[in-house]
């Protein structure tokens, strides 16, 4: 059998530094910045980035729909002129069919929408 080794004590556990500061301890710069840090940390999550999405909203948003609106006209002219290609189809004929799909579309949409009192129209 092998004798039990026991490790050398380590050393003296540091008490309160000699300065007088009692438990803030030498390292309260270090503690100071944290708290700082975490505290603007804060902030930004609570104000900064809401401002930053709502911003965005503001200048994306009517971007978008913009650019939405665009590319629907743009796509409603080249279905007419397309269907205007075709032989045998007259310009009326074209015309009342793109129409007809944007009223349906449109009626799809008014009674999906709500009243003036907020509540869901069925």
């Amino acid at each position: 059998m092998e004798p039990t080794r026991t490790s050398p004590p380590g050393p003296p556990a540091p008490g309160p530094p000699a300065g007088g500061l009692g438990s803030i301890g030498a390292n309260w710069p270090a503690q100071v910045a944290d708290g700082v840090e975490a505290a603007v940390g804060l902030v930004r999550d609570k104000a900064v980035r809401p401002a930053t999405v709502l911003a965005r909203a503001l200048v994306y948003g009517p971007l978008a729909a913009i650019v939405g609106l665009v590319a629907l006209v743009l796509t409603a002219v080249a279905a007419v002129r397309g269907l205007n290609e075709i032989p045998g189809f007259q310009d009326w004929i074209s015309l009342c069919a793109i129409g007809g799909l944007f009223t349906l579309a449109g009626l799809f949409l008014l009674s999906r929408g709500r009243s003036a009192a907020g509540t869901t129209k069925r």
